[in-house]
């Protein structure tokens, strides 16, 4: 795909001497206006991104020379052929790129004998950018080296990763012995002996609750008093109350 743009001849061109170029109408060339000159040694320079350039313009049958360069590659057209106004006069295809232009009205080569005056007229100046296709390189990195990369850095993640759970196993920090401690603590043997615990102490008592007061069992063939009774030294306890018996 080619695109392509046109060169203002009034922003976009610096003419030397300005004095030396005339500017008129012109629609010959679909452009609004056009430069002219007959002046040896006027100049003109411009700037362009592209690969290739076309200067349309005219010329009067005369003896002088026109000289074109691109960046470092300098051509001659020869305009005593006297074209019209919207002619060809130079066409340029080169690399991809900003390119700086600059011609220049020069004298024929019989400068001593010629007769007739130079005249040159420029009407449109249009560039052209190819898309042209990239190189394997332009394009990118292959598919595969980019799978490459990707299951690499991943196969660095997984090794530092089980590199560092190696590392926290075989020296645990204050923090994940203190766990292991509590864990230990808290281990199925150790609740059982809780247990065991419980259990021996419900077996050895001998404690019954009876609406909510402790009274020890009866003994065989024995009968509660009602009343007071006197207990261990004399002392009188009020009816249902029972001194505690280990």
């Amino acid at each position: 795909m080619t695109s392509s743009g046109t060169i203002d001849l009034t922003q976009d061109v610096t003419y030397y001497p300005l004095a030396a170029w005339n500017q008129s109408a012109e629609t010959a060339c679909s452009s609004d206006v056009l430069y002219s000159t007959d002046v040896i040694g006027a100049s003109a320079s411009l700037s362009f991104r592209g690969d290739s350039i076309q200067i349309l313009g005219g010329e009067r049958e005369s003896d002088g020379l026109l000289q074109i360069s691109v960046d470092n590659e300098t051509t001659l057209v020869d305009l005593s052929s006297g074209q019209g106004a919207c002619t060809t006069l130079f066409n340029w295809t080169g690399t991809t790129g900003a390119h700086n232009l600059n011609l220049s009205l020069l004298p024929p080569s019989n400068f001593s004998t010629y007769s007739q005056s130079s005249s040159l007229s420029i009407s449109h100046i249009k560039y052209f950018n190819s898309d042209a296709p990239l190189s394997h390189a332009g394009r990118g990195l292959h598919p595969g080296v980019i799978i490459a990369i990707v299951l690499g850095c991943f196969a660095i993640s997984f090794c530092a990763l089980g590199l560092r759970c190696f590392l926290v196993y075989r020296r645990p920090d204050a923090d994940a012995r203190a766990w292991v401690d509590d864990t230990e603590k808290c281990s199925p043997n150790s609740i059982g002996d809780v247990v065991d615990l419980a259990a021996s102490l419900s077996r050895t008592s001998s404690m019954t609750m009876v609406g909510g007061i402790s009274k020890p069992p009866l003994p065989e063939g024995g009968q509660r008093v009602s009343g007071t009774r006197a207990g261990a030294g004399g002392l009188n306890f009020p009816a249902g109350f029972y001194p505690l018996i280990l």
